[in-house]
C-alpha cells in the first residue's frame, strides 16, 4: 500500500541494493576484524555506510526515482480500486463510465496537439479532467444505491400505510391510539426519508448529466480550438455549478449505513 503522506526516503535508502552491499561490507569487515584484530576495514566500511545513509536520502536523483516509484504504485492501486468499483456497476453504467473515461482521454490527446500558448492556458482545466471522471464514477455508484433503495421501498406503500393507520386511530381506544400514533410517527419518518432520497437521486442524475455536458463541451472545443480563456471560464462555471452531490452521498450513508466509498477525488460541490 502506498502512503498518503508520501514516501520515506530514508526507508527507501535502507531497502536499496546499494545499502545491502554496504551493510554486507560492514559485516565482512567485522568478521575480518574479529579474526585478525585489524579494525581499519570495519572503520572504513562503517564510514561508507554512515555516509550513504546521511547523503543518499537527500540527493535529488534518488528522491526523483523514489517519487516515480511511489506515483506508479499509487496509480496502479487507484486503477485497481476503480476497476473493482466499475465491476460492481450495472452493464449500462459500466458502458457510460467507459465512454466518459475514453472521452477524457480523447480531450487530453486533442489539446496535446494544440499550440504551446493554448496548452498552457488550458492546463488548469485539463488538470480537472481526472477529478471530473472520478466524481462521475462516485456519483454513478451513489445513484445506483439510491435506485436500489427506492425500488426496495415503494413510496405509495408507505403512503397507504399512513392512511390506514390514521383511519384505524379513529375507532380504537385511547391506549391503542397512543401505540398506533408512535407507529404512525415512524412510518411518516420513513416516508420523509424516501422522499428525500428521491430528491437526492435527481440531484445525482443532474450532476452526472452536467459532467457529461462539460466533457462534451471540452471535446467539441478541442476540435475548433476556440478561445481557451473563455473555455476555461465556461468549464469553471459549470464545475462550480455541480452542487449537492457530496451532501447526497453523505445522506445515503445515513440511510444505508454504508457509503459508496471511493478513495479518489470527487467533483467539487
Amino acid at each position: 500500500m502506498t502512503s498518503k503522506s508520501g514516501p520515506s526516503y530514508f526507508k527507501e535508502a535502507l531497502k536499496s541494493p546499494k545499502h545491502w552491499a554496504s551493510l554486507g561490507a560492514v559485516v565482512g569487515a567485522t568478521v575480518v576484524g574479529a579474526v585478525t584484530g585489524l579494525w581499519i576495514p570495519l572503520v572504513a566500511a562503517a564510514s561508507v555506510e554512515a555516509l550513504y545513509l546521511s547523503v543518499v536520502p537527500s540527493v535529488s536523483p534518488f528522491r526523483r526515482r523514489v517519487d516515480a516509484k511511489f506515483e506508479a504504485a499509487a496509480r496502479a492501486e487507484k486503477e485497481a480500486r476503480v476497476n473493482a468499483t466499475v465491476a460492481g456497476l450495472t452493464l449500462a453504467d459500466r458502458g457510460k463510465f467507459v465512454e466518459i473515461r475514453a472521452l477524457a482521454d480523447q480531450i487530453r490527446r486533442s489539446f496535446s496537439n494544440a499550440d504551446p500558448e493554448t496548452k498552457a492556458t488550458m492546463e488548469p482545466t485539463l488538470a480537472r479532467l481526472e477529478e471530473l471522471v472520478d466524481g462521475y464514477l462516485k456519483m454513478l455508484v451513489g445513484l445506483s444505491h439510491y435506485e436500489r433503495l427506492l425500488k426496495a421501498v415503494r413510496r405509495d406503500d408507505l403512503a397507504d400505510e399512513i392512511a390506514e393507520i390514521e383511519l384505524e386511530m379513529q375507532t380504537v381506544s385511547e391506549r391503542v391510539r397512543e401505540s398506533k400514533a408512535r407507529r404512525l410517527e415512524i412510518v411518516k419518518a420513513r416516508l420523509a426519508k424516501i422522499d428525500h432520497a428521491g430528491e437526492n437521486r435527481e440531484i445525482l442524475e443532474t450532476q452526472i448529466e452536467t459532467i457529461e455536458d462539460i466533457l462534451r463541451l471540452l471535446n467539441e472545443s478541442s476540435m475548433t480550438i476556440r478561445d481557451p480563456r473563455a473555455l476555461n471560464a465556461d468549464v469553471d462555471r459549470l464545475v462550480d455549478g455541480i452542487t449537492g452531490s457530496e451532501a447526497a452521498l453523505r445522506e445515503l450513508d445515513a440511510l444505508l449505513g454504508e457509503t459508496p466509498e471511493l478513495d479518489i477525488a470527487s467533483a467539487r460541490e
